[in-house]
Parts: C-alpha cells; sequence; structure tokens
C-alpha cells in the first residue's frame, strides 16, 4: 500500500469515528461546542500525528533508497576511474618496454618507478579485494623490485649484464595481470 493511500485511509477512519462520536454525543444530549471542538480536536491530532509518521517512514525510505542510489553510483565511477588507470598502466608498460629497446635505460627506470606506484595504489583499492591473485600481484611486485634494483645497480656501474629480456617478459607479466584486472571490471558488472 502507498503512502497516499494510506492517509486516504487514516483521514476516513478519522472522519466516520468522528461522526459516530459526534452521533452518540448528539443523542446523549450532550453535545455542546466545547465538547464538538475536543473531539474534533482530538481525532484531527491523532490523525495528524499518524499522517506524520508515515510521512516520516516514507522520507526514510526514500533517504535509504537514495543512499544505495549514491553508494552505487560512486562504485561504478571509481571503477571507471580504476579502468582507465589501468589502462594508462598497459600503455606505460610498453613504454618502458620501447625505452628498453632503445637503451634509453634511465628513462625505463623513471617509468618503472612509476609502475611501481601504480602497483602499491592498486593494492590500497578496497572494492579490487579479491578481484586478482595475491600470488600474482606478489610475484610481479617482487620481479619488478628485482628488476628497478638492478637497473640501478648498473646505472651506478655496480653491476654488469643486467639481462633486458627477462625485464622485458617480467614486463609482459605485469601486462597479462593488468589486462585480467581490467577486462575483470569491465565484463563482471555483478561483482
Amino acid at each position: 500500500m502507498n503512502l497516499k493511500t494510506l492517509i486516504i485511509w487514516i483521514v476516513s477512519i478519522c472522519i466516520i469515528a468522528l461522526v459516530i462520536i459526534l452521533t452518540i454525543i448528539y443523542k446523549q444530549n450532550k453535545l455542546d461546542l466545547i465538547i464538538f471542538v475536543g473531539v474534533f480536536g482530538s481525532i484531527a491530532s491523532i490523525a495528524g500525528i499518524s499522517i506524520s509518521y508515515l510521512q516520516i517512514l516514507s522520507v526514510k525510505e526514500i533517504s535509504e533508497s537514495t543512499k544505495r542510489a549514491i553508494d552505487s553510483s560512486l562504485n561504478e565511477m571509481i571503477k571507471s576511474f580504476s579502468i582507465s588507470d589501468l589502462s594508462r598502466t598497459i600503455k606505460l608498460i610498453q613504454e618502458i618496454q620501447n625505452f628498453i629497446r632503445t637503451d634509453k635505460i634511465e628513462s625505463s627506470l623513471l617509468r618503472m618507478n612509476d609502475l611501481k606506484s601504480v602497483l602499491i595504489q592498486i593494492r590500497h583499492v578496497s572494492f579490487l579485494d579479491g578481484k586478482y591473485l595475491r600470488e600474482d600481484y606478489q610475484k610481479i611486485s617482487v620481479d619488478l623490485n628485482i628488476d628497478i634494483s638492478n637497473i640501478n645497480l648498473q646505472l651506478l656501474n655496480k653491476k654488469t649484464g643486467v639481462n633486458y629480456h627477462t625485464i622485458c617478459m617480467n614486463l609482459e607479466n605485469v601486462v597479462t595481470f593488468f589486462t585480467d584486472l581490467e577486462n575483470k571490471l569491465k565484463y563482471n558488472r555483478d561483482e
């Protein structure tokens, strides 16, 4: 039953009660203006309180519904931003690989540190919990840290023979991870 129908019923019941009470009082010859106003005021107060209570319940329901809609919209917006961030991250990895292929090692190191920051941010996005395997995330994080460390050591002339082929393979694993995560976000709308 909706609110309008309920209010109509309450008002109708109050009018019927008013008529019945006034008829009983009139038949007993005790009806005067003060009694009429008192009975009418009491029934009007009961009707008003009932209607106010129903409206409060209606406002509460609307408020909860609005909150759910806002939360849903916010989650979709965050998910949308996350999907675009993941796409940009995949492009970042391709840029790193291109720097490695063209022997621009310093530039690749800067971008790898940017990638490391993205990995750290992903770990703290609440709605991504359970959307990726912890083992995969841990492995690519460790591999990326090792690769950054190796490149740093080479640039400081403390290490020679960094295997850039392995670094590119590790970066491909990161691309696979991000592509998988992006697809989960895009196509698993019910999660």
